[in-house]
């Protein structure tokens, strides 16, 4: 049986590499722009921190989060990754089943697995662009589930309405509805559901768009209670102390921000129009 992980390990491809040749990694969705220049000066500067352990509670990254997106400091819980959420997630919340679209980002169903979860998936369909049909995950659901949708959906990029969304978990306020925004900061119309009601959680990593992903950064927001649950259930220490201050950092950057949209966009296009050029290749917006 074939086994999928997690794209981005370069150090295995290295490894096989044996005539040395140049390695072009498409294999993990990361910012083309690269990390932001104030990144190499800001380690440096903060490099002395590393003698001391860092900031258990995260205080000053879940306050910069906080002026950043207008939510309560309670809510939020800081990450080595969105993905360590995930799978804390997956074992202290109390539901019997995921209910999982298709394709997606590979760690939902793992962490589901390992949480002891039975899944349930959906196949995105290619003869419908591979759009997720709120009647199909409607007509789904079942009281005390764990609904995990990406917006936008990795690998597909696509996204629902985020009202639709929204009146969708208040529908079923017996189940969680977990929104994985890893990419929404990449949109300009991206709006998100952070907060907005008491069964939903979303996961915001901040690896992808600010280019860092050795660093390992995220964050989650969560129900008050669950927040408590979920840091209840975290190691101490998971953010390093160069991590946390680059969070701060680039929760400020407006400027890199807006320059990683605009290029992304521009690229998005161009790449799409390249495509076209082979016939072979039916080309999915």
């Amino acid at each position: 049986m074939k086994i999928f992980e997690h794209g981005g390990n370069i150090y295995n491809v290295a490894r096989k590499n044996k005539q040395g040749r140049k390695i072009l990694d498409f294999s993990a969705n990361i910012n083309p722009l690269g990390p932001p220049e104030w990144l190499r000066g800001l380690l440096s500067s903060t490099l002395e921190k590393v003698a001391h352990y860092p900031d258990p509670d995260n205080l000053e990254f879940i306050q910069a989060i906080s002026e950043h997106t207008g939510i309560n400091e309670e809510c939020i819980v800081a990450a080595n990754g969105t993905t360590e959420l995930l799978y804390v997630i997956s074992r202290v919340l109390s539901v019997k089943r995921a209910l999982i679209p298709v394709p997606s980002y590979i760690d939902y169903v793992r962490a589901a697995n390992l949480g002891g979860l039975k899944v349930v998936t959906l196949n995105l369909l290619e003869n419908e662009g591979f759009q997720l049909r709120l009647d199909k995950v409607r007509s789904s659901i079942q009281q005390d589930d764990l609904v995990v949708i990406g917006t936008p959906n990795n690998p597909t990029g696509t996204s629902c309405d985020r009202e639709q969304l929204l009146s969708l978990a208040r529908e079923f306020p017996g189940s969680f509805f977990m929104f994985d925004e890893a990419f929404l900061d990449f949109s300009d119309e991206g709006l998100s559901l952070a907060a907005c009601a008491q069964n939903i959680i979303t996961l915001n990593s901040m690896t992808k768009f600010y280019a860092v992903p050795g660093l390992r950064l995220g964050y989650g927001v969560f129900p008050p209670a669950i927040a408590d649950l979920v840091r209840e259930n975290l190691p101490p220490w998971t953010v390093n102390s160069l991590a946390q201050a680059v969070g701060i950092k680039a929760l400020q950057d407006g400027d890199y921000q807006q320059r990683t949209r605009q290029l992304c966009g521009k690229l998005r296009v161009d790449l799409t129009e390249m495509l076209r050029s082979f016939p072979e290749l039916h080309i999915f917006e």
